[in-house]
């Protein structure tokens, strides 16, 4: 993330939107392969052994981006909490330089970002292997 000036006080700014977005999208992702890895340890899969090491390749990259974006957020003096989540959409509460509101991603859009997402995520894992062949 590239350092730009903080406003001293304020709603959200549109890098900062992404950032309280990417709060919201990241521990779905993360909670998403969790699961997976779980379901892993009780398979009788020949490989999953390859498996288990490809989630967890996967949820290191995810963690490093999550630990950025919560740096990130510190840095620019914005709290972010759990909000109400319903049928529709996912709300996360935010406090940005002392201004209160919330943010919301529809689960549709929050469903079609993740497969992207983890697309992007597992591609860049085996970029190494592959020796950037696509």
């Amino acid at each position: 993330m590239s350092k730009v000036p903080v406003p001293a006080t304020g709603q959200l700014t549109a890098d900062e939107m992404y950032l309280v977005r990417e709060a919201i999208l990241l521990p779905l992702i993360l909670q998403m392969l969790d699961k997976k890895l779980k379901e892993m340890e009780w398979s009788s899969d020949t490989l999953k052994t390859l498996y288990k090491r490809s989630i967890e390749l996967v949820i290191d990259r995810v963690l490093q981006d999550h630990i950025g974006v919560r740096k990130e957020l510190r840095a620019r003096r914005i709290k972010t909490w759990d909000g109400d989540n319903t049928d529709f959409a996912l709300y996360i509460n935010y406090n940005c330089r002392g201004y209160d509101g919330n943010f919301f991603v529809t689960h549709d859009l929050a469903k079609s970002e993740i497969g992207v997402r983890l697309g992007k995520y597992i591609q860049e894992a085996f970029l190494p292997i592959s020796g950037g062949l696509t």
